[in-house]
């Protein structure tokens, strides 16, 4: 039979375009010379990559992130691969999420549309420096079928971590009701929270730019912060951190010129909606005047039972809104816009690369960050509070709050047109000298005079119009009249202070009938004692705080067994049984309710132990901690991370200091997984050298391979 001489053609033009790009695969990894890249590590192992071109610097970061983090790169890459739940019980919402999501068809699709030419060869680099670790040091991979690494699965590493705010989301619809381990889940996985503060003249004393970033995220795993500098001929030129589960470049930090830090914003970028079902047709819905069929799928998930491994299936479906569960009271459909594009990694190179206001707002234009505000300070005194997001123009007679009725079109966007970065919410060179963010109302985020006005935003955007505690101390703090050194501004950040008569925050709405709990109750006589003594600190040393710390405690753990308990009371009942669990526990365990806090809150890491500053509810925010059963302790677990203070004078970045919560290492064996404890503790930072020339004499060299 005569073969089709088109489809010969065809045939051969894609053999031969298959050779060409596995010429130019090996051509690339030619042409990264390792010895070409210098790693230099500062006494507390911080590493700075010296390189020629941002592709090699990409490798570099790669390569010293692995020997920090391998551990933390596998498993964070493994749990976008929709099969983590094979090795542990936290996998199967994971693995659930990924699929119904399909994370592997997002990233493949949007891949080539998102990503330009030139981030596609830093991550391809980036990518190379794993895998070629990977096999320099094989008895450290523990996850083998994720390697060969590609650039496609940063890109997912990324997309989960914007969407990972929205886990509790998906449960609430998956599962009804917590059970141990997604509750676990939650909190190790969400809950995200930070501060970030930039100042200029008239709040500055020299009238100077200052900027202040304090993300509170996990202190360990792949959501933790790992440090970096990276200085290349092609533009780079930041010191900064990135995500301990990888990350190519920083994404918060700083270079000569400028730079900025993140918070999350909680705005609305996802929508549930529950849907009208037919009363006697099976999976068949309302849509407008149409009645139609779900298309059911299957997510294939393992239950980990006592070390057995039992395969089983998750049903879902698909509908017109998007991946659809059904639990006992209906059928839900969940949308998301932070899964349009993804260009985080690209918005975040671009932003780097900035070297003044006009090409970072360019940079901004990418909108590749859907749950993020961005704090920014620069050398010509510039500074600003932007909440951004992946908004979509969408129909405002609508209901966009809540769960949202899913029989309509006009609810439905299509993903077609969202709103450009110029017409979110900004707050730039504001006449009071600051702006601020603690994931508190956006409407409240710098001077009165300053301040945006709600109804200037689209409903659907979502905006938080709450406070919470951290916001009400930052506006009680920076609405005195007087002005800041930068040392100043740099302690601004570390209170502890609460003002104990307004504890209402987005997770306990009615937090601030505690007082009067408290002045109500008989039974907590002893407590009432104590709190009418305290000061409102969660100092170390005060002792008049465990109590407080005790009782935000067991009302973190309901906040989370409950999904986060968005823009909810909590009954007072349960407040109540929270307070009274508090006093019994501390009495049983310490007999006493009146002993320094830094003796029942710990930050605790490879046997090393150092008493622990603040609360969920503090600027200085210890946001979570896990009770040892064992020796009654709270240890730190989430909240203050990677922190840094900038100085910007018209010659640019002058200053910088920076600290960890425990150190860049996650290896014990490393002497630099713990050498930060201490400062951190003491809520102390180091200075980080800026003179590159110095920064190469002081520090140790090496190269990767």
């Amino acid at each position: 039979m005569n073969q089709n001489p088109l489809k010969m053609n065809k045939n051969i033009f894609l053999k031969t375009l298959g050779i060409f790009l596995m010429s130019l695969q090996l051509a690339f990894s030619q042409e990264i010379d390792p010895t070409k890249i210098d790693i230099v590590r500062d006494a507390y192992g911080v590493p700075d990559i010296f390189a020629k071109t941002n592709r090699e610097a990409a490798y570099g970061v790669a390569w010293a992130q692995c020997e920090d983090n391998f551990f933390n790169i596998q498993e964070h890459i493994k749990g976008v691969s929709g099969s983590f739940s094979e090795h542990s019980n936290m996998g199967i919402l994971l693995d659930l999420i990924t699929q119904m999501f399909e994370f592997d068809k997002m990233a493949n699709e949007r891949y080539a549309q998102d990503i330009s030419p030139e981030m596609d060869a830093n991550m391809k680099a980036y990518c190379l420096a794993l895998n070629n670790y990977a096999k320099a040091h094989p008895d450290k991979v523990v996850y083998k079928d994720i390697f060969p690494i590609k650039p496609q699965d940063l890109v997912k590493g990324y997309a989960i971590v914007l969407l990972s705010n929205h886990f509790a989301d998906v449960a609430k619809v998956a599962f009804n009701k917590t059970d141990d381990v997604t509750q676990k889940f939650l909190e190790e996985n969400m809950g995200k929270g930070s501060n970030a503060f930039a100042f200029n003249a008239p709040k500055t004393a020299d009238g100077n730019a200052f900027l202040i970033g304090n993300p509170h995220n996990p202190t360990q795993g792949p959501y933790s912060y790992w440090e970096v500098g990276v200085h290349t001929e092609e533009g780079l030129d930041i010191h900064g951190a990135t995500f301990a589960g990888g990350g190519v470049f920083p994404s918060i930090g700083v270079n000569p010129n400028l730079g900025w830090s993140h918070t999350v914003n909680y705005v609305n970028n996802f929508n549930t909606y529950k849907l009208e079902m037919h009363p006697t047709k099976k999976n068949t819905y309302k849509y407008d005047d149409q009645w139609l069929e779900l298309e059911e799928r299957t997510a294939k998930l393992t239950l980990n039972l006592k070390g057995v491994k039992i395969p089983i299936k998750k049903k879902y479906f698909i509908s017109k809104y998007g991946p659809t569960l059904k639990n006992k009271s209906g059928y839900y459909s969940m949308k998301t816009s932070v899964l349009t594009n993804v260009r985080a990694a690209e918005q975040w190179y671009r932003m780097a690369l900035s070297t003044n206001l006009q090409e970072f707002k360019k940079a901004l234009e990418i909108n590749g960050l859907g749950m993020f505000t961005i704090t920014y300070a620069d050398k010509d005194k510039n500074i600003f509070k932007l909440s951004q997001g992946i908004f979509p123009v969408v129909d405002e007679t609508q209901n966009w709050s809540g769960v949202l009725v899913g029989n309509t079109s006009k609810n439905n966007w299509d993903g077609k047109k969202f709103y450009p970065v110029k017409d979110m919410v900004w707050v730039e060179n504001p006449s009071s000298g600051y702006v601020y963010d603690t994931n508190n109302a956006a409407i409240k985020t710098s001077g009165p005079m300053d301040n945006p006005k709600i109804e200037n935003y689209p409903k659907s955007f979502g905006l938080l119009t709450m406070d919470n505690t951290r916001g009400k101390t930052s506006h009680l703090l920076l609405s005195k009249p007087e002005t800041f050194t930068f040392e100043q501004a740099k302690n601004f950040k570390n209170s502890v202070f609460v003002d104990v008569k307004d504890l209402d925050f987005h997770n306990c709405t009615n937090c601030s009938i505690v007082p009067e709990l408290i002045a109500k109750t008989p039974e907590l006589a002893p407590t009432k004692a104590v709190f009418e003594a305290w000061n409102g600190e969660f100092a170390p040393d005060n002792k008049q705080a465990p109590v407080m710390a005790m009782f935000i405690h067991n009302m973190v753990e309901y906040i989370f067994k409950n999904f986060g308990n968005y823009e909810r009371p909590i009954p007072e009942a349960e407040l109540l049984g929270f307070l009274l669990d508090a006093q019994k526990f501390l009495l049983k365990h310490y007999g006493t309710l009146e002993f320094p806090l830094g003796d029942l809150q710990k930050t605790r890491k490879f046997g090393k132990e150092y008493p622990m500053y603040g609360s969920t509810a503090t600027i200085a925010a210890s946001t979570r901690q896990e009770l040892d059963k064992k020796d009654h302790k709270l240890i730190f677990v989430d909240g203050d991370t990677f922190i840094f203070a900038a100085k910007f004078t018209s010659e640019g970045l002058s200053e910088l200091s920076t600290i960890n919560p425990y150190g860049n290492s996650n290896y014990e064996e490393s002497p630099h997984s713990t050498d930060q404890m201490e400062l951190f503790s003491k809520q102390k930072t180091k200075n980080i050298e800026l003179d590159k020339n110095k920064i190469r004499e002081k520090g140790t060299l090496s190269h990767p391979r």
